[in-house]
């Protein structure tokens, strides 16, 4: 599957009712060992932060999801991925907060402030490291410039050490 044709996958899931979350594992299916349903259902709490939006925004929990599952070595008799599965979240988390300046859904939907950053960030990591920027959306009403530079942040931030 080409880049863009999970990116196509990706809106199209979330066109269908999927959340976050689910658009972004979904999307990504093939290119784990787990099949598309049980990611689904693996993401479902996901939506909308875990359903109170208040928590880390669901698109960055279903990225964080796929990369323990592409950087597990899956040895259940010694456990030794998790450095590296640990490492890894937390660098996605990090180049998340600081190009979107939050990780609560409801920072940056701007629940409370009415100031929002953004209405649905979306991005994942391939297996052989190529990164996806997703930009879900269900409506083209609302689509501001700033978001295509918050987006292509994103992607900045990942390649700067």
């Amino acid at each position: 599957m080409t880049k863009e044709e999970r990116l196509d996958k990706a809106r199209e899931l979330h066109e269908r009712g999927y959340n976050c979350a689910q658009s972004v594992a979904c999307a990504c299916a093939d290119k784990t060992e787990v099949p598309v349903d049980v990611l689904f259902a693996a993401n479902e709490e996901y939506g909308a932060s875990q359903g109170t939006m208040v928590g880390v925004c669901g698109a960055l929990m279903g990225t964080i999801m796929l990369g323990g599952l592409w950087s597990s070595t899956r040895n259940l008799a010694q456990p030794n991925a998790k450095p590296a599965t640990m490492k890894l979240s937390r660098g996605l988390m990090k180049a998340f907060e600081a190009s979107a300046g939050a990780l609560y859904c409801k920072d940056l939907k701007g629940v409370g402030t009415g100031k929002v950053i953004c209405t649905c960030p979306d991005f994942a990591v391939d297996a052989d490291g190529t990164e996806y920027n997703i930009e879900v959306q269900r409506k083209d009403n609302g689509a501001d410039p700033r978001r295509a530079r918050f987006h292509a942040s994103l992607l900045d931030t990942m390649n700067v050490e």
